[in-house]
């Protein structure tokens, strides 16, 4: 993802059915381009199948599909 200017980021996983599977602050990031990483082998057993990453900054969010195998 990328910033114009540093500012707080927030991750969150969702599944088709709209449950968050996965919560994390990543704290402030520096302006640029920066690399967001779920390990879906860490913390709660994730299944295979469709999620949705939305990251957001303040009054910015992207959403992106993502298919764990």
């Amino acid at each position: 993802y990328y910033l114009p200017n540093a500012a707080e980021v927030d991750a969150l996983v969702y599944d088709l059915n709209g449950r968050a599977v996965f919560r994390r602050k990543l704290g402030t990031r520096p302006a640029g381009n920066s690399l967001f990483t779920w390990d879906v082998r860490a913390g709660a057993r994730i299944a295979a199948g469709t999620y949705f990453v939305r990251l957001s900054s303040g009054d910015v969010s992207r959403l992106e599909r993502v298919v764990v195998r």
